[in-house]
């Protein structure tokens, strides 16, 4: 025997067909201390002598030089010790991160999580290091690989094409091309190279987010204790035939779309129309004066708007008073009287519908089917 089939054979645990290999009391006794950690002298030992043997040193001329750390020849087709043992690792552990990358539970974020020896990888590629130049470091304004997420979309695309499972940034990109009337064979050519689904899952994707959609608006526009605004408008296109032929002309697409927008600062309770008939049953207004009714108006605000509104006019009306059009919005915004909270609008799209916009029936139709849905 050979040293290394000594080794080979000493800590081989299955033959070639797969069965366990058997072994002596005492040769499993001191295989298994020693794979534990209870020995005199770990295995951490021996590869750090390994590491460091300058036997295990290959000369710049060696083929096998350039196979530090490879992440494309497998770790079991490198026989130098040093590549051997660098690429094991990296190899391991790279391929331990995108297994669980790709889990059903995890989103984008888990790049950094999960990934970090792949992003560290992909940023050697992709960042050159920070110039220095009179003592400042120059940042890279042209495609920052920080900022413009070129990383995360490279890995995101290889993980997809690890499993179809890892979808979510792939999807996305699939949807925008859907949205944006991209020709099928650009997607189709996408998914090809692993960049995005097939058309028929980007379908099969939006079919169910908007039922989900359309589920989450019914439910909060039929709550009692929320509310919202329904915006409806009609909208139109003008379809231009470029290649005239038997069948095919110009037409001009109409119809009626709609959004919903929820009103979380809006309190619910004056839409009680109980209260409200309680109200004009009482008929407060035939006995109030007209004093008392402007007492209730704000005079000073109310010439201090107008004030900004003629203002406002003058400067979008008079090319010379055009600069002074952000000072007049400024003021607008931060003397109002009452101030609506800084945040997001949740926005709900609805289904269009093709009426005609001059016939009563079909507008009142088309007005039902935005408030059911």
């Amino acid at each position: 025997w050979s040293f290394g089939n000594f080794l080979y054979k000493s800590f081989r645990a299955k033959d070639d067909q797969g069965n366990e290999v058997h072994r002596t009391q005492m040769h499993s006794q001191m295989i298994s201390s020693f794979l534990a950690g209870r020995a005199n002298k770990t295995p951490a030992d021996i590869i750090s002598e390994w590491m460091m043997h300058p036997d295990g040193r290959l000369p710049a001329s060696h083929p096998n030089a350039d196979l530090m750390f490879s992440t494309t020849v497998p770790y079991t087709e490198i026989r130098p010790v040093r590549a051997a043992l660098t690429s094991f690792a990296v190899q391991a552990k790279v391929a331990a991160e995108a297994e669980e990358a790709v889990a059903l539970k995890n989103g984008l974020h888990v790049i950094e999580d999960y990934q970090p020896v792949t992003q560290h990888l992909f940023e050697a590629i992709a960042m050159r290091r920070p110039r220095i130049r009179n003592d400042e470091v120059l940042s890279r304004e042209a495609r920052p690989a920080e900022m413009v997420c070129v990383i995360t979309h490279a890995i995101a695309t290889l993980d997809f094409c690890r499993t179809d499972q890892a979808n979510l940034l792939p999807l996305m990109r699939g949807i925008l091309y859907f949205g944006s009337s991209a020709p099928v064979e650009l997607i189709n050519y996408n998914c090809r190279i692993g960049n995005m689904p097939a058309p028929a899952t980007i379908r099969r994707a939006l079919v169910t987010l908007s039922g989900d959609e359309s589920n989450a608006t019914q439910a909060h526009g039929s709550d009692p204790d929320t509310a919202g605004f329904l915006f409806v408008d009609n909208t139109q296109n003008y379809l231009l035939v470029r290649d005239a032929c038997m069948g095919r002309e110009s037409v001009m697409n109409s119809g009626m779309a709609g959004l919903y927008l929820e009103a979380p600062d809006i309190d619910v309770a004056v839409f009680i129309l109980e209260e409200k008939r309680a109200l004009i049953t009482k008929n407060l207004r035939k006995e109030m004066p007209v004093d008392e009714l402007l007492g209730y108006l704000d005079q000073e605000d109310a010439d201090f708007t107008g004030t900004l509104l003629f203002l406002d006019v003058l400067a979008r009306c008079i090319p010379a008073l055009k600069s002074l059009s952000g000072e007049i919005e400024i003021r607008f915004l931060a003397t109002a009287k009452f101030t609506l909270p800084a945040g997001k609008a949740v926005v709900h799209p609805l289904e269009a519908n093709h009426p005609y916009r001059t016939q009563g029936r079909d507008v009142r139709f088309s007005g039902a089917d935005c408030a059911v849905q």
